[in-house]
């Protein structure tokens, strides 16, 4: 079998910890997502590479070639295989399928469809074409979350939020990943909110602001509500509450939304993450909520005004 190393492909540091199996994907609106922005026209078919002699054919269908490169995607990280084996190929690495004719070998690659491969297409693509809506977002450095405009330009603006956890924030003055769990749907159609549910040291939190008044007005009253949360958190009454609810519920999560405080004035960030009941309670209770606190968090998305974010993926540290 070839050895096989993967590398970067001289992209920004922030964008490595994408090679790495996500704790959470939403795969399909990924799919939907790189249908809109990638529009492939065609699903590649299998691809055969022969061997013969020191020269390299492939061939797809009917179609025969002399090439020479690599076997992959042009994703945004290249495969690499043996010198030997080289070929410019149109399908991704995929099961395998050797055969000897005599002094030739070939190998049979076949295409990968894979979310974790559409989210690193649609990621080089807003490289290539709109590296400006390619927002990173680190600790102190959220101001374009927080300004509207940024939500409403098109195309529409991915967001790489990259959380550190409690001791890193300690060091640096940051809130840190402090998940609250806001609502959750279930599969059974049952919605539940939960941050009225929150009982933190310092007992039962405020009345949420909803009276009709200025926006202006309303905002501040929010942002000073969310600041309770932020200033009273527990992670470990937040992880236990989902849980709570998930038990006496006896369903899987069809949606779970959180609010992640980004500011010590009370500026806060709306997730929405859809499982769709394909995850087990741990990934948005423990791992999220708990081990997320402690270690940190890296989460990609689309934005949407307030503002909000459409969760993609999210990968721990």
């Amino acid at each position: 079998m070839a050895k096989q190393v993967r590398k970067s492909a001289g992209l920004p540091p922030q964008l490595l910890w994408l090679a790495d199996a996500p704790l959470f994907i939403d795969s399909e609106q990924v799919s939907r997502f790189h249908d809109a922005v990638v529009a492939p026209q065609a699903k590649e078919g299998a691809t055969s590479v022969q061997q013969a002699k020191g020269k390299k054919q492939s061939t797809t269908g009917k179609a025969t070639s002399q090439a020479k490169g690599t076997v992959g995607s042009a994703g945004f990280l290249s495969w690499f295989l043996r010198a030997d084996a080289e070929v410019q190929a149109g399908g991704e690495i995929g099961g395998t399928l050797e055969w000897n004719q005599g002094d030739q070998v070939s190998t049979q690659w076949t295409p990968i469809d894979s979310a974790q491969r559409l989210l690193e297409q649609l990621i080089t693509t807003y490289l290539s074409l709109v590296p400006e809506r390619l927002l990173f977002c680190e600790p102190q450095n959220f101001n374009q979350l927080l300004t509207p405009a940024v939500a409403r330009e098109l195309p529409r603006a991915l967001v790489l939020l990259d959380l550190p956890g409690q001791a890193d924030a300690e060091k640096i003055g940051s809130l840190g990943t402090i998940l609250i769990p806001t609502a959750v749907e279930f599969v059974t159609g049952q919605v539940v909110t939960l941050f009225d549910k929150l009982k933190f040291s310092a007992g039962n939190p405020p009345d949420y602001p909803d009276k009709q008044e200025s926006a202006v007005a309303l905002l501040a009253k929010r942002a000073e509500y969310w600041r309770w949360f932020q200033s009273n958190f527990s992670a470990r009454v937040a992880m236990k509450l989902v849980e709570d609810e998930v038990s006496s519920a006896k369903s899987r999560i069809q949606w779970i939304d959180y609010r992640l405080p980004l500011t010590p004035e009370g500026h806060s960030l709306h997730l929405h993450l859809s499982p769709s009941g394909k995850y087990d309670t741990g990934t948005f209770a423990y791992n999220f909520i708990k081990r997320g606190y402690k270690h940190g968090l890296r989460i990609i998305g689309t934005l949407k005004s307030e503002p909000d974010i459409n969760v993609l993926a999210v990968y721990e540290k």
